[in-house]
């Protein structure tokens, strides 16, 4: 779900960039575009209600594994509905332009309006699905009991959507939408000179340096979003930092994500060590070992460390770069042995755009279980060079004796990821798209036990990606300098 807003707002760009992937006679207005944009999702909605129903009545009959997995998969496969129904009627039926038609073209008001049916469809399935995410967290209410773990009443399902969406949609989508908010105001602000050759290079720059801002700044809206404090004085707050300190990392803040225990996780947010927080929910801290708590934060700064977050952007951004200069050097091609036909352009263009959002798709898969693999394996060489439990203020006297991944460090970091899928209720084979499964982090983690941490495979792997991104960057950069100088 991470990735849903990115593909919700690149959808809307790519229509603005001039990409409609049918003739005009698919267009749509009036009754008809909203007919089109909401029937879909009304539909959707009404059966995923009816699938619902049926599951929980399996529940009830005692077939419970299965019927879960049911569930679950159900849902997976409504969302891609949603982003495929949003990719229809955006490309295909030019809901953006029926919106204009109506409202204009307001700043942010029509791209608004244009992600709302895809929005109320995420919402609405997590609405009709609270009753088998309940039915899961009572089921484990025991176990916690008896375990002497802290009981939460689970939350309303208001608050249960409310948290949903503040995880899964805002905090990436309001960050892309104040981008895209600064982007059109410098638009409309410039406008008056729009004929002027330095027009374009300007607007350029300056929405690349408004993007850039609120990306630099985009940890403390997400602070605000997700309403995180700043984790209390203490033990566990001691040894987070001990973390930071023999890594010799900088955050601004560590940050405490109260969920009343919905929510066992962590992240690292910001490039920046002024403007860097390292969040962790409150069941994560109330449910792990001392020593596990630690293989996480270590976890999360081995992100920072190992530059991940902007070497994922960068791998990204050479996908882009890749396919444009394909598409760029085959629509020329095209424009010389089809006569400028503006029919095969529309076409490949077409092709170009839908086989770019596949290519995005696997790489940033690809790349991000990488990075989470390097990661996991940051954090048992931190584990294994520092095998102690700190010490409240002894956590730089630890001294790093050997590279070699050690037995204990490995099970820790092992038993933090069973644990956290345990009490998630995550079969450990089911497959993440971005993190991989739990069971293939934890048998890799297995592999390694003994071997020097410095000479993985995962280091070359990750320096390769670095090296073929910066090579395509770097070939763009001169692409895009001999066409400018040369015409």
């Amino acid at each position: 779900m991470q990735l849903y807003p990115i593909l919700l707002i690149a959808v809307l760009l790519a229509r603005d960039g001039g990409l409609l992937l049918a003739d005009g006679n698919m267009a749509i207005t009036g009754w008809g575009a909203l007919a089109i944009a909401y029937g879909p999702i009304i539909a959707l909605l009404v059966i995923t209600q009816f699938a619902v129903l049926w599951y929980q009545k399996r529940l009830t009959r005692g077939d419970t594994p299965e019927a879960i997995i049911a569930a679950e998969r159900f849902v997976r496969i409504a969302r891609w509905f949603i982003l495929i129904h949003h990719v229809l009627i955006v490309l295909v039926f030019d809901w953006l332009s029926a919106i204009r038609d109506v409202v204009g073209n307001k700043i942010l008001l029509d791209e608004l309006i244009a992600i709302m049916p895809a929005l109320i469809g995420i919402l609405g399935i997590w609405w009709v699905y609270y009753p088998i995410e309940r039915r899961i967290r009572d089921a484990l209410l025991m176990r916690r009991f008896d375990q002497g773990q802290p009981i939460y009443p689970f939350p309303s399902r208001s608050k249960y959507v409310l948290m949903q969406a503040r995880i899964q949609l805002l905090l990436l989508l309001v960050p892309l939408l104040l981008i895209l908010t600064l982007a059109e105001t410098i638009d409309t602000a410039l406008d008056p000179w729009s004929g002027r050759a330095w027009f374009g290079p300007v607007s350029d720059i300056t929405s690349l340096a408004a993007g850039i801002s609120v990306f630099m700044f985009a940890p403390l809206v997400a602070r605000y979003v997700l309403g995180l404090v700043p984790m209390p004085q203490g033990q566990t707050l001691n040894d987070l930092e001990g973390v930071c300190k023999a890594q010799k990392v900088k955050v601004r803040s560590i940050l405490l994500w109260k969920t009343d225990g919905a929510m066992i996780n962590a992240a690292v947010m910001g490039l920046i060590g002024r403007l860097r927080y390292v969040m962790l929910t409150d069941a994560l801290l109330e449910t792990l070992s001392r020593r596990q708590v630690q293989a996480v934060m270590a976890h999360e700064i081995g992100h920072i460390r190992k530059q991940h977050m902007p070497w994922l952007v960068g791998s990204l951004l050479a996908v882009i770069s890749a396919m444009s200069m394909v598409a760029g050097i085959t629509i020329e091609l095209l424009n010389r042995t089809s006569g400028n036909s503006a029919i095969s352009q529309t076409w490949f263009e077409g092709v170009a755009a839908s086989t770019t959002l596949l290519a995005l798709f696997f790489v940033f898969g690809w790349v991000s279980r990488r990075f989470e693999r390097q990661a996991d394996t940051f954090a048992v060489q931190h584990l294994s060079q520092w095998p102690i439990v700190y010490a409240d203020h002894q956590a730089d006297e630890a001294a790093a004796t050997s590279n070699e991944v050690t037995l204990e460090s490995v099970q820790t970091m092992q038993g933090a990821l069973h644990t956290i899928a345990r009490l998630h209720a995550v079969p450990r084979s089911r497959k993440s798209w971005r993190h991989g499964s739990i069971q293939w982090r934890s048998q890799y983690l297995a592999r390694i036990i003994g071997l020097d941490g410095e000479k993985l495979l995962i280091h070359r792997q990750i320096r390769w990606i670095k090296i073929i991104s910066g090579f395509i960057l770097s070939l763009t950069l001169i692409y895009i300098i001999i066409g400018t100088v040369f015409g």
